[in-house]
Order: structure tokens, then sequence, then C-alpha cells
């Protein structure tokens, strides 16, 4: 069976579909496959987005520089994110769609369109501080993900690194890793260590919780300095 020409009303439907529906209704429009709705729409230099919203804006994100530091807004919350100045880092931030993710940070992707699924690599800002390292993660010593300034960044094993995080809304004690255990009328006191929920005992009060629980941040995380300057060890 031969194949059937696109015509140019075609393929001006074609564009005019990509970003507003899906491959499928597009195919149903011209009675042709999704596949031949791709292929074609990548051969005219405007890949098909399957008609799904685009999580990062086109634009890119408001740069300026204020008083020696580099301020990046977030395209989709409009907060702005802190950086130490360099002329280097701020040619890296300008020109690109920077956006905030669900955790804070702010992030940009690259998507390959050519490839099927279609591939999308995430880049952090705060890499361009502190690149990547193996086995390393960069931690915010403020907790503060918009606060990528050098001297708020640094280097942790990943075990470290989830140690240095705020306390949850929920939590009674004013500690990370010590709770209140309702059922059994005591407060309880445990510690992650690289993925493991490390059990430390049930104590009658609050303080003696807490003191187990500070005990086994100097055994397992020696010198860390945390949010605010404390110390472990």
């Amino acid at each position: 069976m031969s194949r059937r020409s696109w015509t140019p009303e075609e393929d001006a439907l074609l564009l005019a579909s990509i970003g507003h529906a899906t491959a499928k209704s597009v195919a149903e429009k011209l009675n042709r496959t999704e596949q031949s709705v791709y292929k074609r729409a990548r051969k005219l230099g405007t890949p098909f987005d399957g008609g799904r919203r685009r999580t990062e804006p086109r634009h890119p994100s408001h740069v300026e520089v204020r008083d020696g530091l580099i301020l990046v807004t977030a395209n989709n919350t409009g907060r702005k994110h802190v950086f130490s100045y360099s002329p280097a880092l701020l040619e890296q931030l300008q020109g690109k769609a920077w956006w905030e993710d669900s955790r804070g940070y702010l992030v940009r992707q690259e998507h390959n369109y050519k490839a099927r699924p279609r591939q999308t690599k995430t880049f952090f800002a705060f890499h361009l501080v502190l690149p990547k390292k193996a086995g390393l993660d960069v931690d915010h010593i403020n907790r503060d993900p918009r606060d990528n300034r050098r001297e708020n960044l640094r280097y942790l094993p990943h075990a470290h690194n989830s140690f240095n995080c705020g306390l949850k809304k929920n939590n009674r004690s004013g500690v990370t890793g010590v709770a209140w255990d309702r059922r059994r009328g005591k407060w309880r006191a445990r510690i992650m260590v690289s993925g493991c929920d490390i059990f430390l005992g049930y104590f009658d009060s609050r303080d003696d919780a807490i003191a187990a629980r500070k005990k086994a941040e100097m055994r397992y995380f020696p010198g860390v300095r945390l949010c605010g300057g404390e110390q472990v060890g």
C-alpha cells in the first residue's frame, strides 16, 4: 500500500493543534495513525507535545543583580532565588526559563523531543554553584532552598544531608526524632541513618528521650553543623 502524502492543509491543521490537542485526536481528524502524526511534526521542526501543558514556561526568567547578589525570579511562583554574584554565574543563569519545583528548588528542564518516549533532563540551579560529586549531596545549611549563596551550600553524604532537615508540622517535642507515643503513654526516640530507621527507646520524660536522640546524633553524625550554627559532637 502506497503512503499518502501530506497536504499543505493537513500540515496547517497539525501545526495549529500542537500544544492544544492530543496526537490521537489529530490523527482521527486527518484519518492517519498517531505514529505518522508524531513523525510529520518532527519533520516540520515542531515536535508534537501531545497536548500536555508545559510545566516550564518558555520565556526566560527575570534575573537582576542587587547588592552583590544575583536574584532569579521563578517563572511559576514569582519568588526570588538568591546567588552570590560572579560574572560567570550570571551568564549561566540568564536567558533560561527557571521554575520552582515542589520542594522549593530552582530548576530548569531540557527536553529531547526526538526520543520516544520523550526524554527530559532536570537541572538544579545550585549545581551551578557546587557541581555534582559522586556519593555526595549539596546541602542548604539554613534549610532555605531559595538561598543558593556559596556560604550556604556544602557537600554532605546523603545520610548527613537528610539529617539536616526541619521539624515536621505535627512534631510536639520540638526535637526531630522525638515524639509522643499516645498508645504507650511514653516519649519515643528514633533516628534515621542511611535510610534505616533506628529505634532508640521509650522514655517516661521528654528530656530523657531528647538526651537519647542527641547521643545518637553524636554517634552517627559527628561534626555535622546544623541550621542555626549548632554542631553535632
